[in-house]
C-alpha cells in the first residue's frame, strides 16, 4: 500500500486521467461518475490540508486510503508516472547559446551613439533577435527602425542609427 505522501502526491495525476477518461467516454462520461475528478479534489486537498497542519493526525490514515480507492484505476496509472524506483533521464542541453548582449547606448558601448553596426563574432551561426527601447525589431524594411543580421559573417546593422540612451538587447537563437 502507498504512503500518504505517496497518494497526495499521485491523486493530482489521478484527477487528471479521470476527467480525461470521462471526456474520452463523452455522454454521461461511460458510466463513470462525472462528478468523480471533483470528489478526488476536494478530497485531496482536505487531506493536504490536515497533513501541512499535523501530519499525526489521527483521520489521516483512513482517509488518504479511502481518497486512494476513490482514485481507483486512475490512482495506480498514476503511481506508474510517480513511481521513484525509476528514473526519467535528465534533459541536457547538446550546446548552449551566447549569452544576450544587454546595455544602454554610448560613446563606449557595443554600438555607439550615432552607430549602426557591429560584428558579433560570438553569434556567428545563431539567428539574432533584436529588441530597441523594449519593441522587437523586424528585419523587413517598412520605412521605420529594422534591422540586417547576416549569421554567416556575424555582422549586424540597425537602420535609424544609435541615439544616447536607448536601450538595445541583442539575443541570439537557434
Amino acid at each position: 500500500m502507498p504512503t500518504i505522501t505517496q497518494i497526495m502526491s499521485d491523486y493530482q495525476i489521478a484527477q487528471y486521467l479521470a476527467v480525461k477518461d470521462i471526456a474520452r467516454k463523452r455522454l454521461f462520461g461511460g458510466g463513470i461518475d462525472v462528478s468523480l475528478p471533483e470528489k478526488i479534489y476536494n478530497i485531496g486537498k482536505s487531506i493536504q490540508r490536515v497533513f501541512d497542519n499535523n501530519p499525526t493526525d489521527d483521520t489521516l490514515y483512513k482517509t488518504a486510503y479511502f481518497l486512494y480507492a476513490l482514485c481507483g484505476i486512475w490512482g495506480l496509472k498514476a503511481e506508474s508516472v510517480t513511481d521513484t524506483e525509476g528514473a526519467i533521464a535528465p534533459v541536457t542541453p547538446t550546446s548552449s547559446l551566447p549569452l544576450p548582449l544587454n546595455f544602454v547606448v554610448s560613446a563606449s558601448s557595443t554600438i555607439v551613439t550615432g552607430g549602426s553596426t557591429a560584428t558579433i563574432a560570438s553569434y556567428q551561426g545563431y539567428n539574432l533577435l533584436f529588441v530597441r527601447n523594449g519593441i522587437a525589431q523586424s528585419q523587413i524594411n517598412t520605412g521605420g527602425s529594422y534591422y540586417t543580421w547576416n549569421r554567416n559573417t556575424a555582422e549586424f546593422e540597425c537602420f535609424g542609427d544609435a541615439q544616447l540612451g536607448e536601450e538595445f538587447l541583442l539575443i541570439p537563437i537557434g
